[in-house]
């Protein structure tokens, strides 16, 4: 599993009293087994380290990326509340942003253009983490919870807008995720395929925007032989799942996915 943050370490300059205890989390966390282990450890301590540095972005960036692996390796009852807590800390760390509070405020604490407009580059790990949680919380949440994609739209909308033409295979899949989860159409259909292409392109070896795209294809109702067989490729070997791979959570719980998929498959075909 990749170690996100030690980057920031890799200098000959005295580190912060921040970045000593980020990279003490993530020295302790190397020596515990299993995975599972090193994922609720680093999630917990860094959350921990948000109230002792309330001020540091990184921090907030770095949770929700480690909440995003322990999503993976959790029981499915648990998973909706971790991406709740995820959508919770993303605000949190928009509001660093004084100029978005007040917008925000004055808005009832809803998103809207205003507040977006904004938003700035120092933002974009903020705005990013929170669209992840959200999206998956909305996934999981199920129609319910669709009320809310138009505001996520807005929020990804400003996102690309400060990226410009540097869009990441996340930017991609936020985009695909958000027409997938909406009503099925055409045009979502196409955004949709389009978006989960772009972000398998520029990912390699991450399972994750593959898995995604086929489920899309189920919730936009244009699932077809293609579609299951695209699901047991899954298994084939093209994403790695030993220890030492840097997708290792990720890919395992998209081969998860690719079974359950494939029941659901069986179960539309026999009703």
């Amino acid at each position: 599993m990749a170690v996100f943050g030690f980057g920031c370490f890799s200098t000959k300059q005295p580190l912060s009293a921040v970045q000593e205890a980020v990279k003490s989390v993530y020295l302790e966390e190397a020596t515990k087994t299993p995975l599972a282990a090193q994922i609720t450890f680093r999630t917990n301590r860094l959350q921990g380290l948000i109230g002792d540095f309330p001020e540091e972005r990184f921090l907030y960036a770095d949770t929700m990326e480690a909440l995003s692996l322990l999503a993976l390796v959790v029981s499915d009852a648990e998973r909706l509340e971790i991406y709740q807590k995820g959508k919770e800390i993303g605000r949190q760390c928009l509001r660093l942003n004084g100029a978005w509070v007040v917008m925000e405020d004055l808005a009832g604490g809803r998103i809207n253009s205003q507040a977006l407009r904004r938003l700035d580059e120092p933002d974009l790990p903020c705005a990013r983490g929170l669209l992840i949680h959200w999206v998956r919380w909305v996934e999981a949440q199920g129609i319910s919870g669709r009320i809310d994609l138009r505001a996520m739209g807005y929020l990804s909308d400003r996102v690309n807008e400060l990226v410009g033409d540097n869009l990441t295979w996340r930017d991609h899949w936020t985009m695909g995720m958000l027409a997938g989860l909406s009503a099925p159409s055409e045009e979502n259909r196409n955004q949709a395929e389009f978006h989960f292409q772009q972000a398998v392109a520029l990912a390699p070896g991450l399972a994750t925007p593959a898995i995604d795209r086929l489920a899309a294809q189920i919730n936009q109702e244009v699932y077809s032989d293609v579609t299951r067989e695209g699901l047991r490729q899954l298994g084939s070997g093209d994403y790695a799942v030993h220890p030492g791979s840097p997708w290792a959570a990720q890919n395992q719980h998209a081969l998860k996915r690719a079974i359950e998929l494939l029941a659901q498959l069986r179960d539309i075909k026999n009703e």
